[in-house]
């Protein structure tokens, strides 16, 4: 086992005012049993900032930092500060971001599981307390990749979301150091973050946006006013490496499952249709229907309510007890497998969809559940008694 758990890996070149921000939110942040070091690469900076990092280094013993001899990129930087990490984590970090409290436990919290590959946190503009990254989505036709959400609230709940994507912003990224060089670490072109997580998709990982984890991120202040800001344009290398017919669109995917129609995208944008409202609307009708009796009539009101809005807490429980009680038992566990598979922390509802398993004869559905519960350490093992 590597001495370290995790090492933090930030390339630099000159803007020195964002490195000692930097720096100095890790230096709060970073508790002792993390076992955490920072390095630092630096691209030859003439801003001063190899002075300040020669004397960070004499004072603090968590810090080490390379100066390069001329500008080699980030790719090289990051590929080189992995190479001499002895950790088990790495943590590639842009030297523009603010890390907050409890960052870093965050992040790691869901390596415990099964099949994650990468892990990265909610990026938030600190000027605005907007979103500057929580996922990125493709729509080939809009032209390649773009960060979902972007300026919206960083508390709306559409972004407080642990999902799954193909790809996350490279300003802050968790894997294994293992993982890092399987795949080859960093590509020596363009959109590198981006192809780093497809390489890591390839194995069979997943990517994951875990909201929990929050870090600040100035990013380029071109981009802040732009709808689709870090629009992912084409580019040769990549398009050789993953052809537009190999990557799938999946932004529509996202949308729906917020509660949205995308009903059109063009370059300027995408045109969404709420459907959020209608979903609430139709859960009291169908439950309001339930209680005249009218059953079946409630019950295709719950359905349609989840179809336009499958994170619908209320509609999806409400649809389960409906479907419970005219004994349709297997398609109240087929409700309920579904959303606690968008939804897996909803732990109150675990014991109900077990039932169902049970009642059903579905072992192996019984069992993906019940092993799906136990990855989650604060899981309330009360919800468990009685399964085995």
């Amino acid at each position: 086992m590597s001495q370290d758990l995790v090492t933090i890996v930030i390339p630099t070149f000159n803007q020195l005012h964002h490195t000692k921000a930097c720096l100095a939110a890790l230096q709060k942040t970073l508790t002792p049993d993390l076992r955490a070091k920072v390095y630092i690469i630096d691209n030859a900076s003439q801003d001063g900032t190899q002075d300040y990092l020669a004397a960070l280094e004499k004072e603090w013993p968590l810090f080490r930092w390379w100066g390069l001899d001329k500008n080699c990129g980030f790719n090289y930087a990051s590929n080189l500060g992995a190479e001499k990490a002895d950790s088990d984590y790495l943590v590639f970090l842009n030297n523009d971001t603010i890390p907050q409290n409890h960052w870093l436990e965050s992040l790691l919290e869901p390596t415990s599981r099964t099949g994650i590959g990468i892990v990265g946190p909610k990026l938030v503009f600190p000027e605005t307390g907007l979103i500057n990254h929580a996922g990125y989505v493709l729509n080939r036709g809009m032209g390649g990749f773009y960060p979902i959400y972007q300026n919206v609230d960083q508390d709306c709940e559409f972004v407080n979301r642990a999902r799954e994507y193909q790809a996350l912003l490279g300003a802050c990224l968790l894997m294994k150091r293992s993982l890092f060089f399987e795949v080859g670490g960093f590509d020596d072109f363009g959109l590198e973050d981006i192809a780093l997580c497809l390489k890591v998709r390839e194995k069979g990982l997943a990517v994951l946006y875990y909201p929990k984890s929050v870090v600040l991120h100035v990013g380029s202040a071109t981009i802040k006013g732009e709808p689709l800001a870090h629009l992912v344009t084409d580019h040769i290398a990549f398009n050789e490496r993953w052809p537009s017919t190999s990557l799938v669109d999946d932004d529509a995917h996202f949308y729906r499952l917020d509660g949205y129609t995308l009903v059109g995208s063009s370059a300027q944008g995408v045109n969404l249709r709420e459907d959020v409202t209608e979903s609430k609307n139709l859960t009291k009708e169908a439950r309001e229907l339930k209680l005249r009796g009218a059953i079946e009539e409630a019950i295709q009101k719950g359905m349609r309510a989840v179809v336009l809005y499958p994170y619908n807490t209320t509609a999806n429980v409400t649809l389960i007890e409906m479907l419970k009680e005219a004994g349709q038992w297997e398609a109240a566990k087929g409700v309920g497998l579904r959303f606690l598979a968008i939804e897996p922390t909803k732990f109150s509802l675990y014991k109900t969809v077990l039932q169902l398993c049970e009642m059903t004869n579905d072992r192996e559905a019984y069992n993906r559940l019940r092993n799906q519960a136990l990855e989650y350490p604060d899981f309330p093992m009360a919800n468990l008694e009685g399964f085995s």
